[in-house]
């Protein structure tokens, strides 16, 4: 009833508990649930008690003085661990779950850099190795050497059906044997010259490659690099995320980690931050991005020294060394010269290289949907069908930052170092033409070019886009997995 001012009958104000820490009670004041005792003696009676007698001052310094002791009370037994809800990271359940999901993701991502390492290599080699596919030179060279063999063999065949004495006396001297010694064969000759420890692949095709890769070394060595891959991969993405995270709430912009610009409140504030985040995150793992060059670059099985000086061996054994296929040691021992005087080189192409891919992979899309109203909601299969075709359009626009970042990555570690700059040998190559699987491609390749030739003579002679094969394959292969794994939410949208 609308007069009726009667309590509920299920409802006592005494024993009712809303979860409060403090509750107060008409007549008696504020009272602690936890010790169900007062805190602060009674307003009602006191106030009253002073504003009869008239004594307006002191009905002021009593209030403020309860007050004053309530808030001091409560501040010193306010319950944070509560408040941010501790107990529910130790609940079993949510460790089991979270554990879980951690498990799958680790997975997941490794299993992802697993079928990715051999076209990162592949493409890693294209970019740095010099290779003359005009005229088939390894195949001519292979073909010479059999030609030449098989000629040898012929020959001491028929120098073989000469009469040789077989019986002769014990008593010859050995002026009279070394005359008759006969010189060595052509065959031991050329079986006796220093392997070649290059790729040589016959074309500049994927499988081609590849096959030359596992017959330098062997079939592990296309996944050469593969842990320092994951690990990259994984720190990118969650520097990147902590610093939009960090930054997003100070420029009152949601986290565009997370949100397309397509959704932002401010595209042009969430584009720069990205951009910038993804620029920091290029800078800091610097060092890490140089040991996975070195390590998918250099053999995995150590191979016999083609340097026949014994005494620069022993020296070289006289410096400390380490497992320069491990990760651990390398960044324990990375040298401080990097990070004290970082090449000029490697970090502009470094800020050049994360600048120019993240701005057409974020602005592409908002671009998209503010001129053509096309997104992954509204069009979702012309979406698809557009976002492939920007994957590939950024390939094409990065693809000659990253050839020119690569080349100069080699040519650092190439770069000879004293034991001061470079103790352990970290950054650096020693006797390349054994360690290093590739011949390095440095700017002196391409001084035949003529003066006069045209510009884009030039750019062809750099071959900066080298390995765009195998970078749309890349792009081809995370565009359907992409496509695989949204196939159940787009389902669950249209149901």
């Amino acid at each position: 009833m609308p007069g009726d001012t009667t309590l509920r009958p299920y409802y006592n104000h005494d024993t009712f508990n809303a979860g409060y820490l403090v509750i107060y009670k008409p007549g008696v004041g504020l009272i602690d649930t936890a010790t169900n005792k007062e805190i602060v003696s009674t307003f009602g009676g006191s106030f009253a008690q002073h504003a009869g007698e008239g004594s307006g001052s002191s009905f002021g310094q009593v209030g403020l003085m309860n007050q004053s002791r309530a808030e001091h009370y409560l501040a010193a037994d306010k319950n944070y661990a509560y408040d941010l809800e501790f107990l529910e990271y130790l609940d079993f359940g949510n460790l089991q779950e979270t554990f879980k999901d951690l498990v799958w993701n680790f997975v997941k991502n490794y299993c992802k850099a697993v079928f990715s390492q051999p076209l990162d290599i592949v493409r890693l080699i294209l970019q740095v190795g010099y290779f003359d596919f005009s005229d088939n030179s390894a195949s001519t060279q292979l073909k010479g050497t059999k030609h030449s063999l098989q000629t040898t063999v012929s020959e001491e065949e028929i120098s073989d059906d000469d009469e040789i004495d077989f019986f002769q006396s014990n008593t010859v001297s050995e002026t009279t044997v070394s005359e008759h010694k006969a010189p060595p064969s052509p065959r031991n000759s050329i079986l006796r010259e220093k392997p070649s420890y290059k790729v040589q692949p016959i074309s500049q095709h994927t499988l081609d490659v590849i096959n030359a890769v596992c017959a330098n070394d062997c079939a592990l060595a296309m996944l050469r690099g593969i842990n320092a891959s994951f690990i990259y991969s994984t720190l990118s993405h969650t520097i990147k995320a902590w610093i939009t995270g960090f930054a997003s709430p100070f420029l009152n912009i949601p986290d565009p980690f997370f949100l397309d610009l397509t959704h932002s409140t401010e595209p042009a504030k969430s584009l720069w931050l990205s951009v910038i985040a993804c620029v920091l995150t290029g800078i800091i793992l610097m060092p890490l991005d140089l040991i996975k060059v070195r390590l998918m670059l250099t053999p995995i099985r150590k191979r016999p020294s083609l340097d026949d000086d014994a005494n620069s061996a022993s020296a070289e054994s006289s410096h400390p060394s380490i497992n320069l296929r491990s990760i651990r040691e390398s960044l324990r021992h990375f040298p401080t010269s990097f990070f004290v005087n970082p090449p000029v080189g490697i970090t502009l192409l470094t800020v050049l290289h994360q600048f120019s891919t993240t701005v057409f992979r974020m602005s592409a899309p908002y671009l998209l949907f503010v001129r053509y109203n096309i997104d992954s909601y509204l069009s979702p299969s012309l979406f698809t069908i557009a976002n492939l075709l920007l994957s590939i359009s950024e390939l094409f626009i990065k693809l000659p930052v990253e050839n020119l970042l690569r080349k100069e990555q080699v040519r650092y570690l190439l770069k000879p170092k004293s034991r001061e700059e470079d103790e352990y040998r970290v950054v650096t190559i020693d006797k390349p033409e054994e360690n290093l699987v590739v011949e390095y491609n440095g700017w002196g390749k391409f001084s035949h070019v003529a003066q006069d030739a045209s510009l884009w003579s030039k750019v062809v002679s750099l071959r900066l886009f080298s390995g765009w094969r195998v970078g749309v394959l890349n792009v081809i292969g995370y565009w359907g997995y992409n496509i695989f794994k949204s196939l159940p939410s787009m389902t669950e949208e249209r149901l």
